[in-house]
């Protein structure tokens, strides 16, 4: 069966349709999935770590986190990215980790 689509009756312009504006867009919320303005949220303090959620202590750097996840900062063949872009071996104990920072490690191997 074929859907019979609606036209507007004869002459009628796009000015005579009804206006729709989501519920949303008015301040109201139809399913109530709208935390309150006075409800506390708590904000859970973590970083994505090779595609992983790990949590994020305070003054979280970068080098703590590699030897947590068992990575050897001495090792040849490592690289590092925080949020897209590569971080320099030397300032791996510099680097502060923010919540929500997305962090890489990919190793090298040689041979085919």
């Amino acid at each position: 069966m074929r859907a019979q689509w609606q036209t507007a009756p004869r002459g009628a312009t796009i000015r005579d349709r009804p206006l729709h504006i989501a519920p949303a867009a008015c301040g109201r919320d139809t399913r109530g999935s709208r935390p309150e303005v006075n409800e506390p949220t708590t904000a859970v303090r973590s970083v994505r770590f090779n595609g992983e959620e790990r949590p994020l202590g305070d003054d979280a750097m970068l080098i703590d986190l590699l030897c947590e996840a068992g990575v050897d900062p001495d090792a040849r063949g490592i690289a590092v990215a925080v949020n897209g872009a590569v971080v320099p071996r030397r300032a791996w104990g510099e680097r502060r980790l923010a919540p929500g920072d997305t962090i890489e490690v990919v190793k090298l191997f040689s041979g085919g």
